[in-house]
């Protein structure tokens, strides 16, 4: 299961991913509002994934639509607490 909590801080987005992201649909509210948010300015997404238990490639192209919107903002996104699991994916 999918979870998620965002917080937004004029120009950050901070965004916490809890469980599996596993499918594009698992994350359709989470994009939409995650959008709708680097859209009204906040144009840097940290994103905590410390309580992220596992993620595949439909998970990763969700973190990689979400680096194309705040770098088309003029921003950037950032990936921090990644446990060693999906460090080993990233790398």
């Amino acid at each position: 299961m999918f979870k998620y909590s965002i917080e937004q801080k004029e120009p950050y987005l901070w965004v916490n991913l809890i469980g599996k992201l596993i499918s594009e649909d698992d994350a359709i509210d989470f994009m939409n509002k995650t959008r709708s948010l680097i859209n009204q300015h906040c144009k840097i997404a940290i994103i905590n994934m410390q309580e992220l238990n596992y993620i595949n490639s439909s998970g990763f192209n969700q973190l990689l639509k979400i680096l194309s919107l705040t770098r088309n903002q003029g921003g950037d996104t950032f990936l921090c607490n990644i446990n060693s699991s999906i460090d080993s994916l990233l790398i």
